[in-house]
């Protein structure tokens, strides 16, 4: 059994977490012209850096990177809230009703579409971080903390952060009209919405430094 967790988790890691991850961090560039590859290989190149060091360089980069992150990203998003204030009130109706009026459930059942709909929203969110990829065990089996409990309620701050994250990006791309510009995907709309504010590359320079980090 254990062994059989370490390989789904590999093939996780491997294959699930980092390819989505470096695909969105290299959409912003690739939209400006950047070579893909040599992109990958220069992230690669300082990822490995970091895990060469073993466990402790792992602890160290990330405990100082991470508040670094979610200042940058935060930050922006809180200024291009308040730029666009006014409209933060109708993009959470415009949610709600989104997500119970009954056309949008027109195409099957109700209780399974909202279901459905729900059980998206937070395995998105949980994605987004090591509890989507189930290495949490292994990441907090280093710890020694006075009670398992403690173990647990830390591993939920991290999914709960990113929910709030997920919120705010989603009504940053109401309030700014990405999500109703054609032809834009996934990165690439965070990108634009970013840029109504903080002018083109600012607003690509933001983006690509969270997800970098």
């Amino acid at each position: 059994f254990p062994v059989t967790i370490a390989v789904l988790i590999l093939v996780a890691a491997v294959l699930v977490g980092n390819f989505a991850q470096v695909n969105s961090a290299l959409l912003p560039l690739t939209s400006l012209g950047a070579d893909p590859f040599l992109c990958s290989l220069g992230i690669m190149l300082l990822t490995a850096l970091v895990l060469l060091g073993g466990v402790q360089r792992v602890a160290k980069v990330a405990a100082s990177i991470v508040p670094f992150m979610a200042l940058i990203y935060i930050g922006a998003g809180l200024a291009i809230l308040f730029c666009f204030r006014g409209g933060i009130i109708p993009a959470l109706i415009l949610m709600f009703k989104s997500s119970f009026d009954f056309s949008s459930f027109a195409g099957g059942a109700l209780g399974f579409g909202f279901m459905r709909a729900l059980s998206t929203g937070f395995e998105r969110g949980l994605f987004a971080t090591d509890s989507g990829t189930g290495i949490v065990p292994i990441l907090q089996s280093g710890a020694r903390s006075a009670h398992p409990v403690i173990d647990g309620v830390v591993t939920l701050v991290a999914p709960f952060f990113v929910m709030l994250m997920c919120t705010m990006t989603g009504l940053i791309l109401i309030v700014t009209g990405a999500f109703n510009q054609s032809g834009l995907q996934s990165t690439n709309m965070v990108v634009f919405a970013f840029q109504t504010v903080f002018g083109d590359k600012l607003g690509v320079g933001i983006i690509f430094s969270s997800l970098f980090l």
